[in-house]
């Protein structure tokens, strides 16, 4: 039996397994004792989530999630494939992005000296690959997801305080937009 066959009789439902056929070379070599010490519960729960990842590039993605797994020669969190699965295909692509390159912003903050608090944020330039996402408008929301996910982290390097005359009027911060630990593992598994 080849490795496909013993994937496909994990799964009730095998008519998405037309799909995998592509990269049945790639699956059918690698060790067969892989799938068969890889936990049934693990590898059901990967396949479970083969329907919802059918469009290019999702699909070469998770594919490769699934030939990173079985080829056992990187480390391997089940939470991988429910955090993959949570991502939009434009938040994939930010973290191939940061994988290589850390996002460099500078901004800045006016002061609102009657309520204690900064206002106005203003980016002053930014690295950020607008180009590399379909929906652009959504980079905020982008990066407060996969902050929230434990994926990037966005410290501040340095604040510069804005003075006019003999006072504060706001301040100019230095940051980035780079992985975390997890982050990186995690990209590491599916980028290489």
């Amino acid at each position: 039996m080849d490795n496909i066959s013993k994937l496909e009789s994990l799964v009730d439902n095998h008519d998405f397994f037309s799909l995998i056929r592509d990269h049945s070379t790639i699956i059918n070599g690698l060790p067969s004792k892989n799938i068969e010490e890889t936990p049934k519960d693990l590898l059901t729960l990967f396949l479970n989530y083969l329907p919802y990842n059918n469009s290019n590039p999702r699909m070469e993605l998770y594919l490769m999630m699934l030939i990173n797994l079985l080829s056992k020669k990187k480390d391997f969190l089940r939470s991988y494939i429910i955090i993959f699965n949570e991502l939009d295909i434009d938040e994939l692509y930010l973290l191939k992005h940061l994988k290589d390159t850390d996002i460099e912003i500078i901004d800045k903050l006016d002061l609102d000296k009657p309520n204690n608090r900064f206002i106005n944020h203003k980016i002053i330039s930014t690295t950020f690959p607008y180009e590399i996402l379909s929906f652009k408008e959504n980079e905020k929301l982008y990066i407060d997801h996969l902050t929230s996910k434990n994926l990037i982290s966005w410290p501040i390097s340095k604040q510069d305080p804005i003075i006019e005359g003999q006072s504060q009027t706001g301040v100019k911060r230095f940051s980035k937009i780079i992985l975390t630990s997890y982050g990186k593992s995690f990209s590491e598994f599916i980028f290489g």
